[in-house]
């Protein structure tokens, strides 16, 4: 029932290229590697002055898709995950500072044998402690991995699912994880002692994505089911079920307050949720084709989303709108990633790079009022 999550680059007649303002264009988030054709449209995007001109740092790491991508606190480590069966930790400015490798396996699609074939191994997702010391990442083996670059805790190599492992998620602290996998579970996770604590069932059909609240007293699932689910860590039972959404859920992220959470899904929308009472709150429409990732500034402020249609859009959540819109190359963006103290924007995508974008002065202009209007990143 997984759909493969990287993708396939479209075809040349398919890239449609960002719109551009009739105004007088400026340079600003240029992707180097990406080419627009000017247009006249959006002119409700309001361009911003020429002097904040950032092009995102470009570093190609990886020998196959990135299906994932995590940042430490500071932003300093950035954290990969591939399809070349390779976790790295980099610094900010490209330099790779430790390679962990898992080995080639073949398993069965499904826990059976589809059409004969069984399916080659690669790692889905990642997420990094605080500190950028411990990286947590799953693969289509099912075998739930943690690694230290201090070696405390122990590292984690245990078969925690029966089918692949699509999302994972870690404490601030390293202390707590969690695993969802197409076998429908959530699996929880103890890392100082590198042991599950307990499995999560309810949904109907694979989980894509797990989130970690702040206090790590629940954590939400996002399904093929078309539902994202709240559960207690204490309990492990299912304390609400969001509905709203039309196609799978493929990401979800929890506010820092933990007041809100936010939706990614196959039907190109983000949803906003009010986790006290459920009730979706704004529908964040502007992605023309999936959504794969989804994440929350440390404010509350913003919500990023990455999409197939290859870009980034980063979303007011007062406003309700798109206030900015950065090129993500000519391959679907595959995930996206904001260090609480807001300094970028990681994304990973199929051409087996990672972008990083300088962004403190877009929040620090949109928090200054701007929040209302649109940016337009264009060339």
């Amino acid at each position: 029932m997984a759909r493969d999550l990287a993708g396939t680059p479209p075809p040349v007649s398919d890239r449609t290229p960002l719109p551009v303002s009739d105004r007088t264009p400026i340079r600003l988030f240029l992707d180097k590697f990406g080419s627009e054709t000017p247009r006249k449209s959006d002119k409700d995007h309001v361009m911003v002055p020429s002097r904040l001109h950032e092009q995102p740092h470009v570093f190609p790491r990886h020998d196959s898709r990135i299906y994932a991508v995590a940042v430490s606190a500071d932003g300093s480590v950035i954290a990969s995950a591939s399809e070349d069966l390779t976790v790295r930790l980099h610094r900010a400015d490209g330099m790779c500072l430790d390679v962990f490798r898992v080995p080639q396996t073949y398993h069965a699609h499904m826990g059976r044998e589809f059409e004969g074939c069984p399916t080659k191994n690669s790692i889905k997702s990642i997420a990094m402690s605080a500190d950028g010391t411990i990286v947590v990442f799953g693969a289509d083996d099912g075998i739930f991995r943690s690694r230290s670059t201090t070696r405390r805790p122990p590292d984690v190599n245990v078969r925690g699912h029966v089918q692949r492992i699509n999302g994972v998620a870690i404490s601030a602290d390293g202390l707590l994880a969690a695993s969802a996998a197409d076998d429908a579970t959530i699996e929880l996770w103890n890392l100082k002692q590198g042991v599950p604590m307990g499995t999560l069932f309810g949904h109907d059909r694979g989980v894509n994505a797990v989130a970690i609240s702040s206090d790590m007293s629940f954590v939400l699932s996002a399904s093929a089911d078309k539902t994202i689910r709240a559960w207690s860590v204490t309990t492990g039972k299912c304390t609400k079920i969001l509905r709203g959404h039309d196609e799978w859920v493929v990401s979800v992220a929890i506010s820092d307050d933990m007041s809100f959470c936010a939706s990614a899904s196959d039907d190109k929308t983000v949803r906003v949720w009010m986790l006290a009472t459920g009730e979706c709150v704004q529908i964040l429409q502007g992605h023309t084709k999936w959504i794969r990732s989804v994440a929350i500034s440390k404010d509350g402020a913003f919500v990023v989303s990455a999409s197939d249609d290859m870009t980034v859009r980063v979303w007011s959540v007062t406003a309700g709108e798109c206030v900015c819109v950065l090129n993500g190359g000519l391959y679907p963006v595959l995930s996206v990633a904001i260090p609480p103290d807001m300094s970028s924007i990681v994304a990973s995508s199929g051409n087996q790079t990672i972008r990083v974008w300088s962004t403190r002065f877009i929040f620090d202009a949109l928090a200054g009022g701007r929040a209302g209007k649109r940016i337009k990143l264009s060339k």
